[in-house]
């Protein structure tokens, strides 16, 4: 194909949004599009693609706010952070618009909010600066109505696909762009082969079952309804386990949220139970450690890798029902998807900390289900096939 794409990402860091970047970059490479990327920074994926030998051009995003923050459990919005994020990403418009009108793409591939904000905005101030089909890759909720509403009725406005990352996500839009919104659930590469499995509970008492919550310390992971669903299985008399906690917080908020988790595990005598263990820079080599692993997000979370990672290595999961969970997870068959309840999330660990069998099927069944539905093999099949969609239309 002869097509002149161009791929933008706001940062060129590393993350969930970034790995599927660099894996949508791969996949148009192999098709044989003439490919270009923006980036709104250097940074890990700025590396991978540049020893890939792509065609790389910086265009520096500003640092933006916090939109909203989280008071006793609620989520609040901060509308002069919107606003005042919106004025940093307008001053790029300009830049943008020059940079598309000499490039002249066919199609235009946005990778997250902050993309198809600046792509927006350049379009409805300077107007359209080529023909092109615009696609844009979301990643991520609206954390209000109100949000949701901007999104569908402005920002959609001079998009003509979105490719959403779950069908949880996709039902969140309006009516309105239903008929542009196409699922395409994420994979991960298959990475168990190149693990060295041999050993990797040497340092940890084999007596016990090993519960792993990876997820970085904040209070929408969820970490304080493990811990309440953990005093509920001392109290009924289940002890034999441990649950490690791999994770960190990354703010003053989150910082005050990880003192009162501790001060809740002192508080109900739970320290032969529960560990911190921090950071780590290789988490799936701690999760082949676990018998079970556990996610208990108290907000949507729109497909989470982590659940990825647990099915490519076979792990059983328990996981809340929240956001695009349920889509990885098949309750039952590969693990439990339980209510944001304290009485259903212990349930369910305490079936599956005492059924080793259990364990071993939903091992198994995880193990299938990703090398069916999550692989890189079938994440490219879904994205071409996509693709193909989107460009008859």
């Amino acid at each position: 194909m002869n097509m002149k794409v161009l791929l933008v990402n706001p940062v060129g860091e590393w993350g969930g949004a970034e790995k599927i970047f660099f894996l949508v970059s791969q996949i148009f490479q192999k098709t044989g599009f003439e490919l270009y990327v923006l980036l709104g920074s250097r940074g890990i994926l700025y590396e991978k693609l540049r020893n890939l030998n792509f065609n790389i051009s910086i265009m520096n995003f500003p640092d933006l706010s916090e939109n909203s923050i989280v008071i006793a459990g609620r989520r609040f919005q901060l509308p002069h952070h919107l606003l005042k994020n919106l004025r940093k990403i307008k001053i790029l418009s300009k830049k943008f618009w020059d940079y598309l009108r000499i490039l002249k793409p066919d199609i235009i591939y946005l990778n997250n909010l902050r993309s198809l904000v600046l792509y927006y905005e350049t379009v409805r101030t300077y107007g359209k600066p080529c023909e092109a089909v615009v696609i844009w890759h979301e990643h991520g909720y609206q954390r209000s109505i109100i949000r949701q509403l901007i999104l569908d009725k402005i920002y959609l406005k001079f998009v003509d696909a979105v490719i959403c990352v779950s069908k949880h996500l996709a039902n969140k839009h309006l009516k309105d762009v239903q008929q542009k919104l196409y699922v395409v659930h994420n994979g991960i590469p298959d990475e168990l082969n190149a693990i060295e499995k041999e050993n990797v509970r040497y340092e940890y008492n084999n007596n016990k079952v090993l519960i792993i919550h990876p997820a970085f310390i904040t209070y929408w992971k969820g970490q304080h309804l493990a811990l309440k669903a953990v005093d509920l299985l001392v109290k009924r008399g289940v002890r034999n386990f441990e649950i490690w906690f791999f994770g960190e917080p990354r703010s003053k908020q989150d910082y005050k949220y990880f003192k009162k988790l501790k001060q809740f595990v002192r508080s109900k005598n739970l320290e032969k139970q529960v560990f911190f263990k921090g950071f780590s820079a290789n988490i799936i080599d701690e999760m082949l450690k676990a018998d079970i692993v556990i996610s208990t997000s108290v907000e949507d979370d729109p497909f989470p890798t982590i659940l990825l990672e647990a099915s490519m290595i076979g792990k059983p999961v328990v996981t809340t029902d929240a956001g695009g969970s349920g889509e990885i997870v098949k309750n039952g068959e590969t693990g439990f998807v339980v209510k944001k309840d304290k009485r259903e999330l212990a349930s369910a660990l305490c079936e599956l900390i005492q059924n080793k069998e259990l364990r071993d099927v939903f091992s198994k069944n995880a193990r299938d289900r990703f090398l069916k539905e999550f692989s890189i093999l079938a994440f490219e099949k879904r994205f071409l096939e996509t693709l193909e969609s989107i460009l008859r239309r």
